[in-house]
C-alpha cells in the first residue's frame, strides 16, 4: 500500500463502519482518520480526539491483532502533537511484542522503529546507537526495508554526534 493513500483508506473504513456498523477493524479506521487530521489537516486536537477513540474501541473488542498497527498509527503521528514522547515509549514496546506473537511484522517493526527516532533527549547516543544497530540488524532479517530506510539516516546522525564516523559526508552504514 502507498502511504498516500492511507487518509482514503481510513476515509473508506470509516465509511464502512459507518454502513454497516462497528466492528474490531474500525479501530484502525479510526486512527488512520486521526492521523490525517494530525498531518494533512494540521488540527492536533480531532487527531488526538479520534486515536483516543481507536484506542477506546480497541479496548471494547479486545482485537489484540489489531494493536501494533493501531499503535504505529497513534504514536507516530497522533500522539506528539499532545503528550510528551517518553508516553509513548512503554505502549509501543508493548505494541511490539504482540505484533511479534501475532505474526504482525511489518508493524511490529514500526512500533520498534518510531521511539528510537525520539530518543535523542531520554537516552546515552551510545546506548541508542546500540539498540539502533540491533534494530536495523532485525529490519534486514525481517525483510523491513522501508522502516530500514527511515531509521538509517538517524543512526547515521547518531554516529556523527559520538564520533564514530570518519567522515561525516560519507554514511558510515
Amino acid at each position: 500500500i502507498k502511504p498516500d493513500l492511507s487518509p482514503l483508506i481510513g476515509l473508506k473504513m470509516l465509511e464502512m463502519t459507518l454502513d454497516h456498523g462497528i466492528s474490531a477493524v474500525s479501530c484502525v479506521g479510526f486512527a488512520i482518520y486521526g492521523y490525517a487530521l494530525g498531518t494533512v489537516e494540521r488540527d492536533p486536537d480531532n487527531a488526538y480526539r479520534y486515536g483516543q477513540l481507536a484506542f477506546a474501541l480497541y479496548e471494547k473488542y479486545g482485537a489484540k491483532a489489531f494493536l501494533p498497527r493501531l499503535s504505529a498509527i497513534f504514536y507516530e503521528g497522533v500522539h506528539s502533537w499532545k503528550r510528551p514522547a517518553h508516553e509513548m515509549f512503554a505502549p509501543l514496546q508493548s505494541a511490539h511484542r504482540v505484533g511479534m506473537e501475532t505474526g504482525d511484522i511489518e508493524f511490529a517493526t514500526m512500533c520498534a522503529a518510531v521511539p528510537t527516532w525520539t530518543k535523542y533527549e531520554y537516552q546515552s547516543l551510545v546506548h541508542l546507537h546500540k539498540e539502533l544497530a540491533s534494530l536495523r540488524e532485525r529490519m534486514v532479517m525481517y525483510r523491513q526495508v522501508s522502516f530500514d530506510l527511515v531509521t538509517r539516516p538517524i543512526h547515521q546522525s547518531v554516529l556523527n554526534m559520538i564520533g564514530l564516523s570518519a567522515d561525516k559526508a560519507e554514511p558510515t552504514i
